[in-house]
């Protein structure tokens, strides 16, 4: 088998001949006598838990094409026990699946994703960068039809050529065929191999041979959107409001957006968690305009020690205020564009001045763009220009960016809290960044280079302290794993406008290496042990942040895996040094069960406690940790329990504070498009588990009917509500209702 799997590495060798036919099958689940004609594969091959052995389970995947729509389907055996039919959301499968890979340009850089499970819930994305990034906020127009028996389940897919964008002329395309099977651990087989050493690549992918679409889209998307909402803490009502969601294709390689009035109502908001850092909190980006084809905005760099400075940080374009109040976006427009090696994409978005509790966010635009050139295969170079512009009208600034802390309520940097009117003062405020980045990247290295500069009229400082650098390596052959990076932030170089990179003024260097296993019989699928060191010195203090630490990683198959790590850590605070020892554990259980779970704590020592603004260090013991149960109840309905814990001691080691957060979440299909989420968080604190008491709630609910291919009928309620003066005073008690519907051209 190796000698067999290292040809296919080293040529891509495996082909499949497009087979064209007159009839189209009927897209019922059903294999009818048309799909005989068709080309078959049934020799896949298992990425995991053991790489390299044949599928257990018996499958074949059938692939032809008409004049209009490629057919794929999948006959799926499950000997001796039934299919794990398990109804979820959209994009996010579980139990028995299968999936389509397709790369329609030939670049060996991008494809397409269509997913479908046994239960007939479907998952498609763009993928880029070979496999680095998959965009699941990517929804194509396709259909697909499963059927069920007690030993068996058989997927159909038909995809019209009018929906995808693929390079003229090109007669081969990139394909690969995936199965998910929920035995042995998690039985994941691809048909064109995978390695574990290194991850899914689509330049791995077999070739299907003599594929000619006779049609093609005109690529043209306009998804008017309707959203009634009414909020009852602040007792107002909204007028009902449109907005346009306009797409359109100019060409196969290139792509216009625009969102007009654009409404990122969600009910699921983001989850409490206690700031222990004197920086601010991470939030993901789940807003569809800003997720959609954000990975040509990035640098597609990962590993341990090669995560590039994250220089764009879509969240500041219509950010949360301290007090709640959400900025909101007038428009927003972006271009992506492709041809041959190159990328390039480009957005504007403009958001309206906004009135909050301490003052004004002014009128902004954004601007962003991003050019990219691929060579050697999967290596990148990259250039990023991004603006923000205020105008501020005759409202100006009185307090000083630069001493200035974040905010302890969203963890942003929220840098002054008063205005004045003021005739004759400049009123355009401006915060602009140039960068570069090379990514040199192999079968088993990577190497990263970024460079960046900031512009500002308002902060002062040398102007070589307003630069970062970063710089990393990674080598990882099959049985070790090396990494090391250097980062370089000057003292002015302040991105809280545009990015997410608040250590200003940190210089640091890091390594991770150790060795690591791939057991191919036994009970563990995979162990490693690392050697890690890390060092940071921030501008002003006389001693560098240091810490060594040796992690084990282990996974069982079928049963889960555990990290544990120990590190010594030497901690500088101002004038103080501190040195202290870190413990830290993480429990998980095989996820393809249906009761799975998961568990970390971290034992160390200090930490920060914010008081009227302004972090406090504090040397003393703190526990942290997080756990999550997950129990799907038959096909239909799933429950989620997740929590965080914070303990706080004093400087005497006595608990001063527990800080609990609870999170509860029902899901309940009732078919695979109409779904029913409940969410709930409670967040408590206090000196004992006896003493505490609730200082924040939240309940929602949110019901969805996907009623047409990107068309979605939406009914939520948010009620969030803070305790203030022994009594619970509601921040939201919000109800929407929203309808987007697709017209495609």
């Amino acid at each position: 088998m190796w000698p067999f799997l290292v040809f296919m590495f080293l040529t891509g060798s495996q082909a499949l001949d497009a087979v064209y036919v007159i009839t189209p099958p009927a897209i019922d689940g059903r294999l009818e006598k048309i799909w005989a004609e068709a080309s078959w594969v049934d020799n896949f091959v298992d990425m995991y838990p053991r790489e390299g052995e044949p599928l257990s389970e018996p499958t074949r995947a059938y692939v032809m094409f008409d004049d209009e729509n490629l057919y794929v389907a999948f006959r799926c055996a499950t000997p001796g026990r039934n299919p794990d039919a398990r109804v979820t959301t959209r994009d996010w499968l579980d139990g028995d699946r299968v999936y389509l890979y397709l790369d329609t340009f030939g670049d060996r850089r991008t494809a397409y994703l269509f997913g479908v499970s046994a239960a007939g819930v479907e998952a498609d994305a763009i993928i880029s960068g070979d496999g680095s990034s998959q965009d699941f906020s990517y929804d194509l127009v396709w259909y697909s039809s499963v059927s069920r028996e007690d030993s068996a389940y058989t997927v159909e897919i038909k995809i019209p050529f009018r929906a995808l964008r693929y390079k003229k002329g090109l007669e081969e395309w990139g394909i690969n065929f995936r199965r998910y099977s929920p035995v042995k651990g998690g039985e994941d087989a691809y048909w064109a191999p995978m390695s574990r050493n290194e991850g899914f690549r689509v330049s791995r992918f077999g070739r299907l041979v003599g594929i000619r679409p006779r049609v093609r889209g005109r690529y043209l998307e306009i998804y008017p959107v309707f959203l009634a909402q009414t909020d009852l803490a602040r007792r107002e009502e909204d007028r009902p409001k449109l907005g346009i969601d306009f797409s359109w294709s100019l060409s196969p390689s290139s792509r216009f957006q625009f969102t007009w009035n654009p409404d990122f109502a969600q009910v699921e908001a983001d989850p409490y968690r206690l700031n222990i850092s004197k920086y601010e909190l991470y939030f993901d980006e789940r807003r569809p305009f800003f997720t959609e084809g954000a990975d040509i905005f990035k640098v597609a760099a990962g590993g341990r020690g090669g995560r590039p400075l994250m220089l764009f940080y879509s969240r500041r374009i219509g950010k949360k205020l301290p007090d709640g109040t959400e900025v909101p976006i007038r428009f927003g427009s972006k271009f992506t564009f492709k041809s041959g090696s190159w990328e390039s994409g480009f957005l504007v978005a403009n958001t309206r001045r906004t009135y909050w509790l301490y003052g004004l966010e002014p009128t902004s635009l954004f601007t962003v763009f991003r050019l990219k050139r691929s060579f050697l295969r999967n290596s990148t170079l990259g250039f990023l220009y991004e603006a923000k512009e205020e105008f501020w009208g005759n409202h100006i600034r009185l307090e000083d960016r630069s001493r200035m802390r974040p905010s302890p309520f969203l963890g942003s940097a929220y840098n002054s809290f008063y205005y004045t009117s003021q005739s004759g003062s400049s009123t355009h405020r401006y915060y602009r960044l140039l960068s570069s980045d090379l990514v040199l990247r192999g079968s088993k290295t990577q190497y990263l280079l970024q460079l960046a500069q900031m512009f500002s009229s308002y902060f002062g400082g040398d102007y070589e302290d307003r630069g970062a650098l970063k710089t990393s390596f990674e080598w990882k052959p099959r049985n070790f794993y090396l990494s090391a990076s250097i980062e370089v932030v000057g003292d002015s170089f302040d991105v809280s406008e545009l990015g997410y990179l608040p250590w200003k003024g940190t210089k640091s260097l890091a390594f991770v290496m150790g060795p690591r296993v791939y057991p191919q019989k036994g009970l563990f699928s995979y162990l490693s042990l690392w050697l890690a060191g890390w060092t940071s010195k921030e501008s002003g203090e006389p001693y560098p942040t240091q810490s060594a630490s040796i992690t084990l990683f282990a996974n069982m198959v079928g049963i889960g895996g555990l990290t544990f790590e120990v590190a010594r850590e030497h901690e500088c605070e101002d004038t103080s040094r501190y040195r202290y020892w870190t413990y830290y554990a993480d429990l998980w259980s095989d996820y393809s069960k249906p009761v799975r779970g998961s568990f970390w704590v971290n034992f160390g020592k200090g930490y920060y406690r914010w008081e009227n603004g302004y972090p406090l260090y504090v040397f003393a013991p703190r526990v942290n940790g997080e756990g999550q149960l997950e129990i799907s109840i038959g096909r239909r309905m799933s429950f989620r329990l997740s929590g965080d814990f914070w303990f706080q001691y004093d400087v005497n080691g006595n608990v001063d504070n527990i800080v609990l957060a609870m999170r509860p979440w029902i899901q309940i299909a009732l078919n695979k498009n109409v779904l029913l989420k409940m969410y709930g968080e409670v967040n408590s604190c206090g000196a004992a588990f006896r003493d505490q008491h609730v200082f924040s709630r939240r309940a929602a609910f949110l019901l969805s009917y996907n009623f047409a291919p990107k068309s979605w009928i939406y009914l939520g309620f948010n009620d969030y509500e803070v305790k203030m003066s022994d009594e619970f005073t509601p921040v939201e008690r919000r109800g929407i209702a929203k309808i987007k519907y697709l017209l495609y051209f």
